[in-house]
Order: C-alpha cells, then sequence, then structure tokens
C-alpha cells in the first residue's frame, strides 16, 4: 500500500506548466512523424526532453523521482528499439512525458478514481489501444481479401487464446466473490485485449504483409526496420541481418547486390497515438477508471 500511496498521494507543483510543455512537445514530434516520414529532428526530441527535465528543478520535492522514472522508461524503450520493436524517436517522447508528468495530473480530470499507477503508464495504454484500432481499421481490407489464407497453425493459436478466455470467464462467473471483487470494468479490459490478440494471432501474416514492401538496397535508410522473417534466410545470415537497421548495419547492406529487401515501410507512426494517450490520460487518468465510470 505504501507504494501506491507514493503514486497516488503526490502532488506536482506548475502542474498547468507542464501539461503545456507535454502537449506542445509530443504535438509537435507528432506533426513531424506524419508529415516528414516519421523522422522527427533530433534538436526537437533533444530538447523536449531537456526541458522536461529541468522543470523539475522548480519542483525538487518531485525531481529525484521524475527523474528516476524517466530514465527507467528510457531505458526499456532503448532495449525495445534496438529489439526493432518500436521506432527510436518514441523512447524520447514517452521519456519526456514521465519527466515532466511523473504522476498523474488532476487539473483537467473529469473523473475520479484511485491511479495506483505511474502516469506513463496510463498513457501508454491508451496510445497502444488508440494505435491497435488504427491497425485494425488500416488492415481490414487486407483481411477481407485474404481471408482465405488464414494458415491453419494461427487459426489454431486463436482457438486456443478464445479458448482460455472463454475458460477464464466460466470460472469468474461461476464464483460470485470474485466476480464482484474483478469488476465489470476489468472483465471489459480482459475482453477487448483477447479479441485483439485473437485477431492478430489468426491474421499475422495478412496484417505483416500489409506493411511490407520489397524494395532495392539502395532504397534502404538507417532506422529502417526489416522483415527478416520474409527474406532469404541464406542472405540473412551472411550479413547478419537484423531487424533495426544501424549505421553500421546500413554500410554493410551496400554490398548486396541484386537482391530486394523487404522493409516494413507501410507501419503507421506511433507518436500521434501518444499524443491521444496524453490527452486522454490527462482528462479521464486511466483505461479501468474511465471504464468503471461509464458503468
Amino acid at each position: 500500500m505504501e507504494l501506491f500511496g507514493f503514486f497516488t498521494g503526490q502532488e506536482m507543483q506548475f502542474e498547468l506548466l507542464r501539461i503545456i510543455i507535454a502537449l506542445v512537445g509530443t504535438t509537435i514530434a507528432a506533426y513531424y512523424d506524419i508529415f516528414n516520414k516519421k523522422n522527427i529532428p533530433t534538436n526537437i526530441l533533444y530538447g523536449f526532453l531537456a526541458i522536461s527535465f529541468l522543470v523539475n528543478l522548480l519542483d525538487l520535492q518531485n525531481f529525484f523521482s521524475a527523474t528516476i522514472f524517466g530514465v527507467l522508461v528510457f531505458i526499456i524503450f532503448y532495449f525495445l528499439y534496438r529489439a526493432g520493436q518500436i521506432g527510436g524517436a518514441d523512447g524520447y517522447i514517452l521519456s519526456s512525458i514521465t519527466m515532466v508528468l511523473p504522476y498523474q495530473p488532476k487539473m483537467f480530470l473529469i473523473v475520479s478514481g484511485f491511479f495506483i499507477l505511474p502516469f506513463i503508464f496510463n498513457v501508454f495504454v491508451f496510445a497502444s489501444i488508440s494505435f491497435i484500432l488504427y491497425v485494425f481499421l488500416y488492415t481490414l481490407t487486407a483481411v477481407i481479401k485474404n481471408i482465405n489464407k488464414i494458415e491453419r497453425k494461427n487459426a489454431l493459436s486463436a482457438f486456443l487464446v478464445l479458448l482460455s478466455y472463454l475458460v477464464f470467464l466460466y470460472v469468474i462467473s461461476s464464483r460470485i466473490e470474485i466476480l464482484a471483487l474483478v469488476g465489470p470494468a476489468y472483465i471489459i479490459a480482459i475482453s477487448l485485449m483477447v479479441i485483439f490478440i485473437a485477431y492478430y494471432t489468426l491474421f499475422k501474416n495478412v496484417i505483416h504483409d500489409a506493411m511490407i514492401e520489397f524494395v532495392d538496397v539502395k532504397n534502404v535508410e538507417p532506422e529502417d526496420m526489416i522483415a527478416v522473417e520474409k527474406m532469404d534466410q541464406e542472405l540473412v545470415k551472411k550479413y547478419d541481418l537484423k531487424r533495426l537497421v544501424t549505421k553500421e548495419q546500413y554500410q554493410k547492406m551496400k554490398a548486396i547486390k541484386g537482391k530486394k529487401i523487404a522493409l516494413y515501410k507501410n507501419l503507421p507512426p506511433f507518436v500521434p497515438h501518444i499524443l491521444l494517450g496524453l490527452i486522454f490520460g490527462i482528462l479521464f487518468g486511466d483505461l479501468l477508471t474511465l471504464l468503471s465510470n461509464i458503468l
């Protein structure tokens, strides 16, 4: 409970200033992510991070915790970036938001609730939901056109996901005390997550194919994402190709002749969804609180 109190009981000085910095910085980054081919200038990323760090000098009681939270978030998303799971800019933006808003801001909060996690967690949850819905709509046409190409192993995996969910619902519904403890908000949140996992598992190949383009080596740039699973595996081993095109790998790939490279060229930008997650977090706190107030 002390840990929960640490997250919920903290007050931030200059809250309005902090919110403005977070919204302006994320909005600028989202603009470049959309209209500049997902290329956000480094001076904007560094500037946003620096301002988010310095604002805590005006609020020394939160300086240490905000800095620690920001560094931890940066480390987590740096490893995800190196694994080729997210863009390099995402970690800077999420770290900046963490430092400038380490706790749930209350000024514009529409709903009331007990917020037990750092604010950035709520932002990331809302951002992920927004991104998932966008990917669903973006790939829906491709899924409909290729619905007959579902692989048997993917269908089996999706079936097992849904079966596990049905078992979970049966256990919950058969124990009144558990159902009362969990509440409808948790059930809805878990249901949404299960639906997405089942959908993605079932149509994984179609979704990936909709985002992949085969290009010449000369069209590959540092920071691009390679779909190594779609490449000639002998070529992958020969040049030790990784998912993320680092500067070192980029130089090495120049020696590849007469081969196409499978790139995730059609990946949607994520920063606009971070902006939406930030706005929803400021207004509604977290997903479970929002659902509880609706229900």
